[in-house]
């Protein structure tokens, strides 16, 4: 498992700058496409976006840009400094981390299955099954045990976690707020290193 507070080399603030991937340019808002079309680094490009107060757009160059194991770790990093909620949905947050926990120490395919379960069970009605659904679709097969292998794409990891991220967000007050500390508690766990880079 990577650890929180470690350096991923997609998020140092050191690196060298580059132009904006098309493929991220079209996920952007106009507005935040104008603010980060120069020549950057990552890291760069999600404080300009963070700054300007365009919290949604930064996690979407989150999801572009991170593995889709630190992907799974921030997801259910998020889901659990999630604000209070009905006991209904504590339940649901609880399982879920609990599936999710289980596939990021062991990386089985019976940890993954759960998650994929859980997620289908629940019919991915709310960010708790988004986050199993992350975990889920991180490798393996789509089809159920025996059956032949379909390989989830590249982007379903992604889509997941963009998903869970919003829904979070709306449950709070302030969603603008909580994206913005969801945002953060990525550079956390992903953009620090002992020699004090990052924030």
């Amino acid at each position: 498992m990577t650890a929180p507070g470690v350096m991923l080399p997609v998020l140092d603030p050191t690196a060298a700058a580059g132009e904006l991937p098309a493929v991220l340019a079209e996920s952007l808002a106009a507005s935040a496409r104008v603010l980060v079309a120069a020549p950057a680094n990552v890291r760069r490009r999600i404080d300009i976006l963070s700054a300007a107060g365009l919290s949604l757009d930064a996690a979407r160059v989150l999801v572009a840009v991170l593995p889709k194991r630190a992907l799974v770790q921030w997801a259910v990093s998020c889901l659990a400094l999630a604000p209070p909620a009905a006991e209904s949905l504590r339940a649901l947050d609880e399982t879920a981390a609990e599936h999710v926990s289980a596939w990021l120490d062991s990386e089985s395919e019976d940890a993954r299955l759960a998650a994929l379960r859980f997620a289908e069970e629940g019919k991915f009605a709310g960010p708790a099954h988004w986050v199993a659904a992350a975990a889920g679709w991180s490798g393996g097969s789509l089809a159920p045990p025996g059956g032949p292998l379909v390989v989830p794409p590249d982007q379903l990891v992604g889509e997941a976690v963009l998903a869970a991220v919003r829904g979070l967000a709306v449950r709070d007050p302030k969603p603008h707020t909580r994206l913005a500390a969801m945002v953060a508690l990525a550079l956390r766990q992903f953009g620090v290193d002992p020699a004090g880079k990052g924030s």
